[in-house]
């Protein structure tokens, strides 16, 4: 791919997130299954569809940085031990 084809295609995706984030909406396609079951969750819990989902998104997100947090905390120990070894080793 050129690479006025890349800043084309870059410049496409950075408006549609500049969309998204004015229009503070998303859509997506569900099988049917897993809507029937989504529905049936917010019915038991007398919770309304939208906030159930927000909830559901914002923990996971949450979730989310949290693992990278440590995913990342983990990669400089593991540098800090290896260039100990390698430094100890002479290599």
């Amino acid at each position: 791919m050129k690479a006025e084809d890349l800043a084309k295609m870059k410049k496409i995706q950075q408006e549609a997130r500049q969309r998204i984030l004015e229009r503070g909406k998303i859509e997506f396609r569900v099988e049917p299954e897993l809507m029937s079951a989504v529905l049936d969750l917010a019915k038991e819990r007398k919770l309304p569809l939208g906030p159930m989902i927000r909830q559901w998104v914002s923990e996971r997100v949450a979730q989310e940085t949290r693992s990278t947090r440590k995913r990342s905390q983990l990669d400089v120990i593991e540098h800090k031990i290896d260039k100990l070894l390698s430094e100890k080793t002479g290599t």
